[in-house]
């Protein structure tokens, strides 16, 4: 027990450098709280429909995907990512996949409430009318929620459209609601 009988200045002095390096440690997260600054990363769950506009008629599908997002919060409202939607598209005789990655912006119009858009390069596979695969250009745009369940993470709820304007296949028209979280 000579050990606990050393000096007490050093005890002392070690409980105090402890205590003052974990206050200091929590006011710098304190800073970064509950903010859209600075890097994040994300990953979101997307359904709803679309419709395969053809030459003939037009097509109804169901529309699954996953969405994965790297970015940068330029300030509090602004928010810039680079997205990479996977999606597969299926209905009566027609299941394609896309590949959807390209940038997203988007706009916080109050501290939750946010408006996004973006352009990206879309790849279908198993493309119809033809069966094959396709590349075209994406343009989509949406409205949505987060909310900070904690200090660095945001769930988030939002509702989109996209368009699909590929070559040699159908144009595509999609509007699904996804939903997600970001670690900020």
């Amino acid at each position: 027990m000579k050990f606990l009988q050393t000096d007490k200045r050093f005890w002392l002095s070690t409980v105090a450098l402890f205590g003052i390096l974990f206050m200091s440690n929590t006011a710098a997260a304190l800073d970064a709280a509950y903010s859209r600054k600075g890097p994040f990363g994300g990953v979101g769950f997307l359904g709803g429909g679309a419709v395969l506009a053809g030459e003939d008629e037009n097509t109804g599908l169901g529309d699954l995907g996953l969405n994965l997002q790297v970015g940068l919060g330029a300030t509090e409202n602004f928010t810039v990512s680079l997205n990479l939607d996977n999606r597969l598209q299926m209905g009566t005789h027609v299941v394609q996949g896309l590949i959807v990655p390209g940038p997203r912006f988007s706009l916080f119009l109050t501290k939750n409430v946010y408006l996004s858009a973006g352009v990206g390069l879309a790849i279908a596979l198993n493309a119809e009318p033809k069966n094959d695969n396709s590349v075209g250009m994406n343009a989509g745009a949406g409205v949505g929620v987060e909310h900070f369940v904690n200090t660095n993470v945001a769930a988030w709820i939002g509702l989109g459209a996209d368009y699909f304007l590929l070559t040699n296949a159908d144009d595509i028209l999609s509007f699904t609601i996804s939903l997600g979280i970001r670690y900020y």
